[in-house]
């Protein structure tokens, strides 16, 4: 702590609360459990959207742009 301010340097005690304390308080389960059903369910979220942007380029006369293909890429991604 700074003693002329109070204040912890750098906002340590802001970034422990948000990154360390979850892990501690058991509160990370939740959001693990849905990012995996929306990785298992992906497809079926996002099947459709990314079919109708590829219908686009091909109506189009298009090749979807390398970039985009990236984008439509629905395996999973591991962190």
């Amino acid at each position: 702590m700074n003693g002329r301010t109070g204040k912890t340097p750098c906002g340590a005690t802001k970034l422990f609360a948000r990154w360390v304390m979850p892990h501690f308080q058991n509160s990370l389960a939740m959001p693990a459990q849905s990012r995996e059903w929306c990785s298992e369910n992906r497809s079926g979220i996002f099947g459709p959207s990314m079919n109708a942007l590829r219908k686009a380029f091909v109506d189009a006369g298009q090749e979807v742009p390398d970039h985009m293909r990236m984008r439509l890429h629905t395996g999973k991604v591991d962190l």
